[in-house]
């Protein structure tokens, strides 16, 4: 009976301890932003095009492809995967991509575009949401489109840089229908223009 009694006296201090070390180690770091889950954005908020204009123009030394997207497109979701392809063929570190998602369909969102950016790990792409398509827009005008510029792969070659707004591409491919100044996407020809423009740059 009295090791019962012991052991019965004994609870309520244990209790405390526990409460005690509960509020002495508790993680007392304010909670992630919503939606990023407690890992960095690795999609960049783009708000006016010189963000992109000025990582363009920091990266003239490579060879530079700009992929305009939806980030649930079905098409886009091909050029997704071409993207994949060219940079797993073609591991040369003077090859810089960037990604720029925009809404295109009621779904997309940033979030759908943070989906899409944990598929296509690599160091050598960078993803932006275009929440505005202000890229869309800008690039319509410079190209003379009819209609936004998405579903579109632009290639640049290095010592190309942009003052206000983006040049023409050097080379460029479309999965966007009515487009006809420039040929369908088709990844070995655009890898064989990565690798041109690649063996013409020097470093």
């Amino acid at each position: 009976m009295n090791r019962k009694l012991i052991i019965l006296s004994l609870v309520p201090l244990a209790l405390i301890l526990l409460l005690a070390a509960y509020f002495l180690f508790r993680d007392t770091s304010p909670p992630p932003p919503s939606g990023e889950k407690g890992t960095s954005s690795r999609v960049i908020l783009l708000e006016n095009f010189q963000q992109l204009a000025g990582r363009f123009n920091a990266d003239s030394n490579r060879v530079r492809i700009i992929a305009l997207v939806s980030p649930t497109c079905p098409v886009c979701g091909r050029g997704f995967y071409a993207l994949q392809k060219l940079l797993a063929d073609v591991p040369d570190e003077r090859l810089q991509v960037y990604i720029v998602m925009m809404p295109i369909f009621p779904e997309d969102e940033k979030g759908r575009g943070e989906a899409r950016a944990g598929e296509l790990r690599d160091p050598r792409v960078l993803f932006y949401w275009d929440p505005d398509r202000i890229s869309g827009n800008t690039w319509k005008e410079v190209l003379g489109l009819d209609q936004l510029a998405v579903e579109l792969y632009f290639l640049y070659r290095p010592g190309v840089t942009w003052e206000f707004d983006p040049t023409a591409p050097d080379f460029w491919m479309r999965q966007l229908s009515g487009v006809i100044q420039a040929p369908f996407l088709d990844i070995e020809r655009l890898k064989a223009e990565v690798r041109r423009a690649l063996s013409e740059t020097s470093g």
